[in-house]
């Protein structure tokens, strides 16, 4: 259990193991609004609930059960992107090192075997058997990390 204002975010190979003080794999909605506070915006894109904490560079995604408010308290994290300088003032970084506004040379030191760079997005962490949405991925902004982005995998929840 990390501390409740934690910004530390735990990448395994096999999922997002914590994201600050939340568990991303069990944790709904309402929960979000407990760790972080209530969000400056909150609006539904399709299936999507998507809610923002612009103050610390947060943004995550959620998806109700079928038939279920995809904004409702029991809604799932789908995923969860931190970005720019707010972000960096809130002292979001994974356990490895990797944080926003960081050179793309600083982030190959520690993901030496990260791939070609594709669309501006680099994947860091692979999930299991290399298939299907990445654990990590950073989007790149004139070769820094404009934005580190962590898809959550349902099944693995």
């Amino acid at each position: 259990m990390q501390l409740p204002d934690s910004r530390l975010i735990k990448v395994q190979s096999v999922g997002l193991a914590a994201f600050g003080p939340l568990n991303p794999h069990s944790a709904v909605l309402s929960d979000a609004a407990v760790a972080f506070g209530e969000p400056a915006s909150v609006h539904r894109l399709g299936e999507l609930c998507v809610q923002r904490w612009p103050a610390i560079g947060l943004t995550i995604q959620f998806r109700a059960s079928a038939g279920d408010d995809q904004c409702g308290g029991e809604a799932r994290i789908e995923r969860i992107r931190v970005a720019g300088g707010p972000a960096v003032e809130a002292n979001w970084r994974t356990a490895e090192g990797i944080r926003p506004l960081q050179r793309l040379s600083g982030v190959r030191r520690i993901y030496p075997e990260a791939g070609m760079v594709r669309s501006s997005r680099l994947v860091l962490v692979k999930p299991p058997g290399g298939e299907g949405e990445p654990v990590l991925a950073v989007r790149l902004v004139d070769g820094r990390v404009g934005a580190m982005e962590f898809p959550i995998d349902a099944a693995s929840g």
